[in-house]
């Protein structure tokens, strides 16, 4: 697991990323919670945010750039041999997990996660996360 971790990049947030994962990014206090985010606390919290609430297509993850004798680039996905000229283009779906080593606040991170979270959905109203259908009626 060692090797597999190690190989894994830290989160990096993109510019094309939404206006909320941008302002945790640049360093805007997350509401509600006392103590200061390091910055890698704040660049894994935007990557999370971006990945819930940006809708625009991401370049599929299972495929591998590998470089041809040319040095020209091909993207390669192991599990099913294939080879291709241009990396093909996903939906990002939500949700994902946090690994990060022990001891590095990972509790702390969530935290402000689902409260910077939580704000966004009380003025942004979305449906599918409505509340108001589990109130009591009476």
């Amino acid at each position: 697991m060692a090797e597999i971790y190690n190989d894994l990049d830290s989160p990096v947030v993109l510019d094309t990323c939404v206006p909320l994962a941008r302002q945790i990014a640049n360093g805007q206090q997350v509401w509600g919670l006392r103590s200061q985010l390091y910055g890698y606390q704040r660049r894994s919290i935007a990557v999370m945010i971006d990945r819930e609430l940006n809708r625009m297509p991401v370049q599929d993850p299972s495929f591998v750039t590998v470089c041809g004798m040319r040095g020209e680039k091909y993207f390669f996905q192991p599990s099913t041999m294939t080879i291709l000229c241009e990396r093909p283009m996903v939906f990002n779906c939500r949700g994902g997990l946090l690994c990060e080593e022990l001891g590095l606040n990972t509790n702390h991170s969530m935290t402000s996660d689902l409260l910077k979270s939580s704000r966004h959905w009380e003025n942004n109203h979305d449906p599918w996360l409505d509340s108001r259908h589990d109130r009591p009626t009476s």
